[in-house]
């Protein structure tokens, strides 16, 4: 464990800051990792990881106050905390002050889609990674629960009596869930490979479409610049009204500008709502 502390950053959070300045007008390369006393303890266990982090692209960021205390304790001469939600801040900061793209990893598409609404508003220099945009098209709700499908998920889906009665084994959501589910499981049962050949089989059509496709934008990307040409804008998408039974609904989203319905669109999901929502008023500008 000795040498994990050795190689912990042991300079200012300023300093360390203009480290990531430099690196990033430098196009270079720099992996992150943000330690707690449990990321030390894990490496102990883990070899893979414990290479990670001693590799020597890798920077240790002190980011737990138990990983501070404790280094001090041994006489290891630690600046101060540097926590990893600072260091995320102020990477968009940089990245935005030099137009840099990002790349959006995890959650589920809404929070994704969220994400990256108060991204445009408060960095509006910042692009959008193109793989983000792929990973958006390729593991939406969409395309996992064509896969459910193709597979007959909903036979082998247990669900309580409250989702039994309206169908809940037949879901969107609920068949696109068990897709991941079922992705994870492979990866701990029979390792990566096994997992990844699952994927590529299943979903190699949206790979290649959405390969093809790339910077390429979406209705609501497109509206968006369109309207916040002149400064910004207020631009909120709602879900209005659900029709039809639980396993297969109909939604129905309004696009507003600054509080006004620019349109109105339908889809089987919320987002294929939003994005013909995002259509129409395309059209009606």
């Amino acid at each position: 464990m000795k040498e994990l502390f050795d190689k912990l950053y042991n300079k200012s959070e300023e300093s360390f800051y203009k480290i990531l300045d430099k690196n990033l007008k430098e196009n270079k390369k720099t992996f992150i990792v943000t330690a707690n006393p449990e990321t030390f303890m894990m490496s102990e266990k883990d070899t893979e990881m414990r290479d990670l982090l001693l590799d020597k692209d890798t920077i240790l960021v002190p980011d737990g106050i138990g990983i501070v205390k404790a280094a001090r304790m041994i006489n290891y001469d630690i600046k101060e905390r540097i926590a990893g939600i600072d260091i995320a801040n102020k990477l968009l900061e940089l990245g935005n002050k030099q137009k840099k793209s990002i790349y959006l990893f995890g959650a589920k598409q809404e929070v994704i889609d969220s994400m990256k609404e108060v991204l445009k508003n408060n960095y509006p220099n910042l692009k959008e990674g193109e793989m983000t945009k792929v990973r958006a098209t390729v593991v939406c709700e969409d395309s996992l629960y064509k896969i459910a499908e193709k597979h007959n998920f909903s036979d082998f889906l247990y669900v309580g009596k409250s989702e039994q009665m309206h169908q809940g084994n037949k879901k969107v959501a609920i068949m696109a869930d068990s897709v991941e589910a079922v992705i994870a499981a492979m990866y701990f049962d029979s390792g990566l490979e096994q997992a990844e050949k699952f994927i590529i089989e299943n979903l190699k059509e949206e790979i290649k479409i959405a390969s093809k496709n790339v910077g390429i934008k979406d209705h609501k990307t497109v509206l968006q610049e369109k309207l916040q040409v002149h400064g910004t804008v207020d631009i909120k998408y709602e879900i209005i009204k659900e029709t039809g039974p639980d396993h297969d609904k109909t939604f129905t989203a309004e696009v507003k500008l600054n509080g006004k319905v620019l349109a109105i669109g339908e889809g089987k999901t919320k987002k294929q709502a939003e994005m013909n929502a995002a259509d129409k008023a395309l059209k009606n500008l």
